[in-house]
């Protein structure tokens, strides 16, 4: 298609920079693969798949020790635990009955009786 074009005319043709042009060229020469690899956006994960699959495999067996051998804070944990459709937190505190409002309402439970 492009052949004996330089990257300058394949850039303008496809609309790509001729850096990236230059880099697929250079990499099918290499391995006769025509694209290149992207980065993954964001920090790699601190927990491989088959340490996730460890955590999680102690988490159903209820263990207090991990077997995964690494550290890790607590949210890599609850991330790993939702990711894995485990929820990992802890159920909301609902506030006690004030005295004030515990005492009206059995006064009022006496009243409905009488």
């Amino acid at each position: 298609m492009f052949k004996g074009e330089g990257y300058k005319k394949i850039s303008k043709a496809v609309l790509i920079s001729q850096n990236t042009v230059a880099k697929v060229m250079q990499k099918f020469k290499k391995d006769g693969i025509a694209t290149v690899s992207q980065r993954s956006p964001g920090r790699p994960r601190k927990l491989t798949p088959r340490r996730e699959r460890l955590l999680m495999r102690s988490v159903e067996e209820h263990q207090a020790e991990s077997q995964t051998r690494v550290s890790v804070s607590r949210d890599t944990i609850r991330h790993t635990l939702q990711r894995n459709g485990k929820w990992g937190g802890r159920p909301l505190r609902k506030p006690l009955l004030k005295p004030e409002l515990a005492r009206t309402h059995a006064e009022k439970d006496e009243d409905t009786l009488e």
